[in-house]
């Protein structure tokens, strides 16, 4: 994010010909925890309970670009979906999806923070909407709640503590120290939008099938230390899952796996302390030691 601020603080560095953006926000709530495919091993972010959200986001997009296109011939956009330099957050403040809560997500009137967030920067002049005001208040469940308090203040993250950058964006695991606070987040963690006043009576909103559908259901944690790289990129195809790969998916695993109360998980991991990654052999050491 350093490296393209300047991109993220102008719009015509990254689209010289924009005048206007159009930003849309996904619903994606599904229900409560039972749906999460990987349950008991541990538990996936909402978001990543199905297929890549940017892929769905794009696809959509891409229908309303077409159809700009045909009102308006000759105009020009370029879509974005979390993977270019835009501040999508502020932007969709900007437009009058939502605001900005304290746990530094976009919150929606209608779905809470339950959205993902999509941009079309367009050469068209648009009549802009209006910013909502900030409705949260004095509430600070958000902050209260953190497992690993990484909201330091309102609307502020410390990212070295925040578990969905431990088990998402980071190539390493995190330290010793910290495994223990990361409860059973495999992928992603959802603590501080569970707690959130706004975020309830949510209705279930589904944007296609293909958003929670997947093969999951042979997932097993024998089956992923047997499988090589590819295999475990080509079984989590078209998921959010897939980034990460064989080591990084292992290891967040282990942790999660080792901060549950549940003796059956031995097995696994004296069998993944064998491994033939030194990063794996060490999470499965501690997730051991952890529950023995």
């Amino acid at each position: 994010m350093q490296k393209s601020l300047d991109k993220r603080l102008d719009c015509r560095l990254v689209f010289p010909a924009v005048r206007s953006l159009i930003v849309i926000a996904l619903p994606y709530f599904q229900g409560e925890r039972p749906r999460n495919p990987l349950h008991p091993f541990g538990k996936l972010a909402r978001f990543a309970w199905g297929m890549d959200y940017h892929s769905i986001v794009k696809s959509k997009l891409s229908v309303l670009v077409s159809e700009i296109g045909s009102f308006f011939p000759g105009s020009s956009c370029k879509i974005f979906c979390d993977d270019g330099p835009v501040a999508e957050k502020y932007w969709a403040v900007q437009a009058g999806l939502g605001w900005i809560g304290k746990n530094s997500l976009l919150i929606t009137p209608e779905y809470g923070s339950w959205v993902v967030i999509g941009v079309i920067m367009t050469d068209l002049d648009l009549e802009p909407d209006s910013p909502l005001v900030d409705r949260c208040g004095d509430c600070r469940l958000c902050l209260d709640n953190c497992p690993t308090s990484a909201i330091v203040e309102p609307r502020i993250v410390h990212a070295g503590r925040c578990i969905s950058y431990w088990n998402i964006e980071s190539r390493k695991s995190p330290p010793e120290e910290q495994r223990s606070q990361h409860l059973g987040w495999i992928f992603g963690c959802d603590r501080c939008q569970e707690v959130c006043p706004k975020n309830r009576k949510i209705p279930e909103r589904s944007p296609g099938k293909a958003f929670y559908e997947n093969s999951w259901k042979s997932f097993s944690p024998g089956t992923m230390l047997a499988a090589t790289d590819g295999e475990v990129r080509r079984f989590f195809h078209q998921t959010s899952l897939q980034r990460l790969g064989r080591i990084r998916l292992l290891c967040n695993l282990l942790i999660a796996m080792g901060n549950q109360n549940n003796p059956s998980f031995i097995p696994f991991f004296r069998q993944a302390r064998k491994d033939s990654s030194p990063e794996v052999q060490d999470c499965a050491a501690w997730a051991f030691r952890r529950l023995s």
